[in-house]
């Protein structure tokens, strides 16, 4: 079973793309001892704009869409928006042929860090169904256009103020209903339901959780494991070694950017 493929969400051109997630060592440890990675729920993420519209889409409204909409059907979607980050989980790659020093200052405070490698493909085919993967596109919120019709469409658009992140997301989107919690991409009561049963999706409900863990098979997801650059020999030896003790059998490298300059 693989990801779920989406009309939203658009995959690199080149889907043998190299992909990094850099991490401290706790979160290896922890990526380790679950066999999962952890998907964050999208409004305690540190970009306060995730699941937002543009300005622009504010500003165009009354060009695009005329009377044809009332205004307070933009409120309904506004809450919609907000609230529904609550119910949207989100995990975060960098899309990169090669290491990136801004990444390693960005995501480890010190060398005792990590980046594990692998490519898009590999990511798509070790999710499950229910999970979108895409590129995030960047733009000017104050003059571009982000799609409407789905709320998912803010969920693949950031400020252009982030575009040197160069990433690749996977999403997970829940609608919660009565009692449960419906994953799109896998149950929709919203069509499933008999036409003469409402059903009311209630994004405001507490969600007491941070996040989901979705397991993988971490030997054929990651194909390298770097260690940060200047760590000390003995951190490179406890990566090994933990990284063996959990069954990871892929290479453990130094990073590039320790090699020796040539004069």
């Amino acid at each position: 079973m693989t990801a779920t493929n989406h009309p939203i969400f658009q995959a690199p051109n080149d889907i043998n793309i190299c992909i990094w997630k850099y991490m401290d060592f706790s979160k290896y440890v922890s990526l380790l001892d679950q066999s999962s990675l952890f998907f964050a729920r999208a409004d305690i993420l540190d970009d306060p704009y995730e699941g937002a519209i543009s300005q622009a889409n504010i500003k165009l409204r009354p060009i695009i869409y005329g009377n044809q909409v009332a205004d307070n059907i933009f409120k309904i979607l506004s809450n919609i928006n907000y609230s529904g980050r609550k119910w949207t989980y989100i995990n975060c790659w960098h899309m990169n042929n090669s290491e990136s020093a801004a990444m390693w200052k960005l995501y480890s405070q010190t060398n005792e860090a990590v980046a594990i490698k692998t490519t898009y493909h590999n990511l798509f085919n070790n999710l499950t169904e229910g999970i979108f993967v895409g590129i995030v596109h960047y733009i000017d919120y104050e003059k571009d256009w982000i799609p409407e019709g789905s709320n998912l469409f803010n969920y693949v658009h950031k400020r252009k103020s982030f575009h040197y992140e160069n990433e690749l997301r996977a999403l997970i989107h829940e609608m919660p209903i009565g009692d449960k919690v419906y994953r799109l991409g896998i149950d929709n009561p919203l069509l499933n339901s008999p036409s003469e049963t409402k059903v009311t999706i209630n994004y405001k409900r507490d969600n007491p959780e941070t996040g989901r863990l979705v397991q993988v098979d971490l030997n054929t997801l990651i194909s390298k494991v770097y260690v940060a650059p200047t760590s000390p020999d003995w951190y490179f030896n406890l990566v090994k070694n933990i990284s063996l003790k959990y069954g990871l059998n892929v290479p453990i490298v130094r990073s590039l950017l320790d090699n020796a300059p040539i004069f």
